[in-house]
This record gives structure tokens, sequence and C-alpha cells, in this order.
């Protein structure tokens, strides 16, 4: 997931309105501070948000947290502050409520409130509210708002024959850049719960044919693909490999030979997956012609893979047996 943090934050953030009211009932509104004035959150704390709660006249400091944080009290008290001395054009004190979101478990999860030594007996007491996503049944991630479903892959309840029907959801609900960000981000879920299973090559193979099969063009299956963590990783260590065989004259081309190395094992890697996935296990020959061809291929193989009405022999003479 590390590659699609930043995008995944965002997309959340541009959702916080919904997943506050859905969780606190809270109605809430964006704030921004005034021309000319700074504001509350530090500069790398741009992804965070400050809402405001008219009615409850409530600042409501919200973020995503991915792992666990041992300076989170000092954080939280020290955004507050600053969101309350931020407002004091309002000429009343507004009390802040810090609310984190949690999409995945991490090792160490605070429980509220967020309590600060001082001196001796003395703390401060930092109010706040967790949203475990990881702890979400199925009824409480349908009863959410409909965007919430992109991280149906990480709901401890939902199985791999699950993820059509929550996929077909968020397709329909989506259109345009958001529809292909949403179903990137689907993926990329997947792969965080069960890159590390032996099973993973195939478990991929069969959302991506899933995310085919309910819309995603091969644009977006091909982005899924390269732009997982495993990919990614092998799109580096290629070019590492590549600047350490000095393959290239100068840095910039042997970058770019590793580059297409890396994207034409990653492919090939998918093809291989998938295949098996439909067809069982490859013989020798399919690998050997399956790792000799150019990425134009791979990417005519995979398209004819995600199809399900294609068969084994298609799949062979697009390999050229």
């Amino acid at each position: 997931m590390a590659t699609h943090d930043q995008e995944f934050k965002l997309f959340l953030l541009h959702h916080a309105h919904e997943l506050i009211a859905s969780e606190l009932g809270l109605q809430v509104e964006a704030w921004e501070p005034a021309e000319n004035e700074p504001s509350p959150l530090p500069r790398e704390r741009r992804l965070d948000r400050v809402f405001l709660a008219r009615d409850q006249r409530l600042f409501i400091h919200y973020e995503v947290q991915h792992s666990t944080d041992p300076m989170m009290a000092h954080r939280m008290l020290e955004y507050g502050v600053r969101m309350m001395y931020s407002r004091r054009d309002l000429r009343e004190w507004y009390p802040v409520l810090s609310v984190i979101l949690w999409p995945v478990r991490v090792s160490r999860i605070p429980d509220p409130p967020l309590r600060i030594p001082v001196v001796g007996n003395l703390e401060i007491i930092w109010p706040f509210v967790n949203i475990k996503i990881f702890e979400w049944t199925k009824v409480k991630l349908e009863s959410s708002f409909p965007g919430i479903l992109i991280l149906a892959p990480l709901v401890p309840a939902v199985e791999v024959a699950d993820l059509e029907s929550y996929a077909q959801r968020l397709y329909t609900i989506t259109d345009g850049a958001e529809r292909a960000q949403a179903g990137v981000l689907f993926f990329t879920f997947v792969e965080e719960r069960y890159r590390k299973l032996p099973q993973w090559p195939a478990i991929k193979a069969q959302v991506a044919q899933m995310l085919r099969k309910v819309g995603y063009g091969m644009d977006i299956i091909d982005r899924m693909i390269l732009e997982t963590d495993v990919a990614q990783d092998a799109i580096t260590a290629a070019k590492q490999q590549a600047m350490a065989e000095g393959e290239a004259r100068g840095e910039a081309r042997g970058e770019a030979r590793g580059e297409t190395r890396g994207m034409r094992q990653a492919k090939a890697d998918a093809v291989h997956a998938l295949w098996e996935h439909r067809f069982g296990p490859m013989t020798a020959a399919e690998i050997t012609a399956l790792h000799q061809q150019d990425i134009a291929t791979l990417d005519h193989l995979f398209a004819t893979l995600l199809d399900s009405t294609s068969t084994a022999e298609q799949a062979r003479v697009v390999l050229g047996l």
C-alpha cells in the first residue's frame, strides 16, 4: 500500500465529511484559514483536514493513520491548541475533537483519551475518536456511506468471493478519474491483505478478472498490476540490476532499460498467474515462450486471458505456439 499511500489518504479525505456523519452523527463543513492567516496544521501535515461542526460549535481534526506513532498524544495536543487559537476571531473558544481513521491493524493503537503527563500527578487529557475499519463487519461496511466500499478488501469478514459484488457497486457509484482511482486503490487493498499468503498470485489473477468483468478497462487493469508494491519492487530491482551490469551509456538510459525489463517481468508474472487461474499449470514450453515475449504481446495475452470466453488454445496462439 506504500505506493498509493498519499492517493489513498486524499481519496478518504475527499469523503471525510460522509464518514464523520456516518460514524459520529455530525454534519461538518471543511474549514480553511482566512486569507493571510497561518494554517493551524504544520506544512508536513497537509493531508490532514480541519472540519467545523457548526451546530455543535466544535472543531474536528481528521487524519488517516497507518502506523504506530509514539508522539501521537503530543501531535494531537499541538494541532488542537493551534486550531483553537487560529479561530480567536470567533470571540469564543471552540473545543477540538481529534478523529483518527485506522484502515489496517497496527501494533499499538492508543485508547482514548490521550493522556500527556506534565508534572507530578498532573496531566493533560485530550479527547479523540478511533475509527477502526479493520474491525468492521459486512453489515457495518454496507451501512456506511457508499464510497467506503473501496475499503471492502480490508474488512476481515469480506472474502475473495465477495469482492466482485463490492467492486461492481464501487464501479457504479464512481465515474471518470475517481472511478479509475477507486479501482486501483481497491486492488491495492486486496494486495495489502493477501500479498503475504502463498496463494497471492492466484488471488491477484482472480481479482483482476473480476474487475475486468465489472467494467474496468485494460488501461486501469494494467495500472492495478504495475502499481502494486510487489510489481514496483520488481521494477526497482530490475533498474538496480541494469545499472550494476553497466549495460547503458549513462545513468538515465540504464534506468530506462531496467524499468522496461522490470515492467516486462511484472507483466509476465501477472500473465502466468492468470493463466494458471484459468487453465491450470503452464508447461515448460509455455513458460519459456512467455518470458520471450515483448510488452505489447504480454498485454495482448493478458487481455485474452481476462476474457472469460477465451480458450487455452487461443492463448497458446498469442504465445506463438
